[in-house]
């Protein structure tokens, strides 16, 4: 029984992903990990990182951090079958978000209420401006799914995050009550909850195994080798 955990990818999330860094800003990254035999065989999540399974998970609810990671400027990846998964979940996810634009909306605003209790909270001009360009680039994100002003990869890096950007690096004047209440008004257009393809499932199950089966047969030939 293989008892080792394998990092599968890095992955780059976070300001730096949107184009909202600056200079003080930190990069954040989220590392993917198959889970050992052990782990599967007791129903153990993975403690460091984001598991495989959590991750297929989330973006199967329609959860906008693990989408995210799909569009990510700055990937790494350390195993070529679950570079195939994650290709494939890339271009099966529009169909995702359409199917799940209910939690997908919802873990948007999530996102965008952090920022803006963040913006309320500080007493810093450029601490409120970097929270608050935050907030509008959520909003905008969805406003471009409403209008299909997308392919979806444009949107996430080069459509979306100019209102963003020039309220974050140009100051651009801002009124933080039209955006709350644009952003509870576009909110009410994705009610949409279905459920996922079947087949989508069994496609993520296949990769699965055979990412359990090549790491079970390298890990074997690395202990003969040794």
């Amino acid at each position: 029984m293989r008892t080792c955990r394998k990092e599968l990818a890095t992955i780059l999330y976070g300001s730096q992903n949107y184009g909202l860094a600056g200079p003080e800003s930190d990069k954040d990254y989220h590392t993917i990990i198959l889970p050992s035999s052990y782990d599967l065989y007791y129903n153990k999540q993975v403690g460091e990182g984001w598991d495989v399974r959590k991750f297929t998970k989330l973006v199967f609810d329609g959860n906008f951090n693990a989408i995210e990671l799909l569009f990510s400027c700055q990937i790494e990846f350390y195993d070529e079958t679950f570079k195939r998964y994650f290709d494939w979940l890339k271009s099966i996810v529009e169909d995702i978000i359409f199917r799940r634009s209910k939690t997908f909306a919802c873990s948007i605003r999530g996102c965008f209420n952090a920022s803006i209790e963040n913006a309320e909270k500080t007493k810093d001009y450029q601490t409120l401006v970097k929270h608050i360009s935050r907030a509008v680039y959520f909003y905008d994100f969805l406003y471009g799914l409403v209008k299909q002003d997308y392919h979806i990869e444009k949107l996430w890096r080069e459509k979306t995050p100019d209102n963003a950007r020039k309220i974050r690096f140009e100051y651009l004047p801002f009124d933080k009550d039209a955006i709350v209440y644009n952003m509870n008004w576009i909110c009410k257009g994705f009610q949409r909850t279905e459920q996922i393809p079947s087949d989508y499932y069994e496609k993520a199950i296949e990769f699965f195994f055979e990412m359990m089966k090549t790491d079970e047969e390298f890990y074997e030939e690395r202990i003969e080798n040794d």
